[in-house]
């Protein structure tokens, strides 16, 4: 026999639902970007209620991205500060200032 190759939407524990359909917190963020009305009267409130859920998923994604830098800089910091690491840390150190202060010496000279 053979399957059916349908593209079924996907089930939720409201029934089903087609993913295109919009949910109730994307309302009012599609109504923020209705541009061939002033958003007064009806359109006002879903408006301003958009520019929250705007402000909130754009924190929220910076929010993840900064502490998924800081996750993978703390450990990096950890194994370059033990102890057994310190000298070529202090080598490393010094020798990028000595490189960056030797360039800079050289472009202050061409100007």
């Amino acid at each position: 026999m053979r399957k059916n190759n349908t593209i079924m939407p996907k089930k939720t524990d409201q029934g089903t639902r087609n993913r295109h359909q919009p949910n109730s917190q994307q309302h009012p963020v599609i109504s923020y970007f209705i541009f061939t009305k002033e958003q007064k009267g009806l359109l006002g409130p879903p408006a301003k209620l958009a520019r929250w859920f705007i402000l909130a998923a754009l924190g929220a994604s910076f929010g993840g991205n900064v502490m998924g830098r800081l996750a993978t800089l703390v450990p990096r910091m950890q194994s370059i500060l033990e102890p057994d690491s310190r000298l070529a840390t202090l080598v490393a150190t010094i020798l990028v200032v000595v490189v960056l202060g030797y360039r800079f010496m050289k472009r202050k000279e061409k100007t």
